[in-house]
């Protein structure tokens, strides 16, 4: 009887882990969106409004940056990068700031 009470309490504990680490890193993944809104339009890549300096890559679908700049910002401010030159297929912005790391997905 003690070892199925053990065995009831181990499968309690360890569901209530599961659930809790599940939670923790949904909120990881919300706390990663950077403070302004990144999207693509019109063949243009938005920052919008961007509020600290930031380093900008993107690469093509086998992680070759195409692209690559610093962008010092002393107030928030769009910025928008042209994308219009680059050929059609799949992209990933990496964006680095003093406070935030954050990747996006887009296609051309």
């Amino acid at each position: 009887m003690k070892r199925f009470v053990f065995f009831v309490f181990f499968l309690l504990v360890l569901s209530i882990n599961t659930i809790f680490a599940d939670k923790n890193h949904k909120d990881e993944s919300d706390k990663s969106a950077p403070f302004f809104k990144v999207y693509v339009e019109d063949e243009t890549l938005f920052l919008d409004p961007l509020r600290s300096s930031t380093s900008i890559q993107i690469l093509d679908e086998w992680g070759a940056i195409v692209y690559e700049e610093f962008i010092p910002v002393d107030q928030p401010q769009l910025y928008m990068i042209p994308v219009d030159h680059l050929p059609s297929g799949s992209y990933t912005v990496l964006i680095v700031g003093e406070r935030m790391n954050y990747e996006f997905n887009f296609k051309l």
